[in-house]
């Protein structure tokens, strides 16, 4: 096991020169029926975190909540298993995330993933943001048609669906 640290202190324990670690484990998610696979990273422990994968995929798939993510491309078969390529004492999620980039590069070919792992907290909060954005609007269009081009009713005029968030899209 390799520690692996990421800037010039953790965040945190905020005193320069001194890491507190945890374990890390960055993993990828197989099936023998298919040739790609998905890589991850976690300070769960590796089973916690398959666990957690299933479960977001019973909720998609069973219930439709939640989003569609690159790991459910091989979660629908039944025999996909979570394999732990390597574990290592981290500084912080930065520092994971970072090492987790390494392996993405290294094994990208054959990938579910699309997107790399961002290791800096402004681009990440950045990109999420965007992509919320986009996803919020593509959910509201898909269900409500405010903003395409065949809705006849004005925002005003449209009844409200159930669950609706109003403000942020220009519903209200």
């Amino acid at each position: 096991m390799r520690k692996f640290t990421h800037g010039a202190f953790s965040a945190r324990n905020k005193i320069p020169g001194k890491y507190m670690t945890q374990t890390g484990y960055i993993y990828k998610l197989i099936s023998p029926q298919s040739e790609k696979f998905y890589i991850g990273s976690t300070f769960l422990l590796p089973q916690k975190r398959f666990d957690a994968h299933r479960y977001y995929f019973e909720q998609y798939t069973k219930y439709g909540t939640g989003t569609k993510n690159y790991a459910h491309e091989l979660l629908k078969y039944p025999d996909c298993r979570l394999e732990v390529l390597e574990t290592a004492e981290c500084s912080d999620r930065d520092a994971l995330r970072a090492l987790e980039r390494v392996w993405f590069d290294k094994l990208r070919p054959n990938l579910t993933n699309k997107n790399a792992p961002i290791d800096d907290n402004e681009k990440r909060r950045l990109a999420q943001k965007a992509y919320q954005a986009k996803y919020k609007a593509s959910k509201c269009c898909k269900h409500c048609g405010a903003h395409s081009s065949g809705s006849d009713l004005s925002d005003e005029d449209r009844p409200a669906k159930r669950g609706e968030v109003f403000g942020e899209l220009g519903h209200g």
